[in-house]
């Protein structure tokens, strides 16, 4: 069975936004129908360079800030 993942990627000036728009781009191409849930996965590859990762604004609670 090869059955890849589907992925988004979104640019823009507001993260939350993008993260918002981002399943859009794919939900045709995904059935979601009998899940419960969808993960957005982050990649938090390096902490030394951020050009690596997604940036913790990202991930974090709407309440921190």
């Amino acid at each position: 069975m090869n059955k890849r993942s589907r992925v988004a990627l979104m640019k823009g000036d507001d993260r939350y936004d993008n993260i918002a728009k981002a399943p859009s781009l794919i939900e045709d191409d995904i059935d979601l129908s009998d899940k419960k849930r969808a993960l957005v996965k982050p990649k938090f590859v390096s902490m030394r360079r951020q050009l690596a990762a997604t940036h913790e604004e990202t991930v974090a609670p709407s309440w921190i800030s």
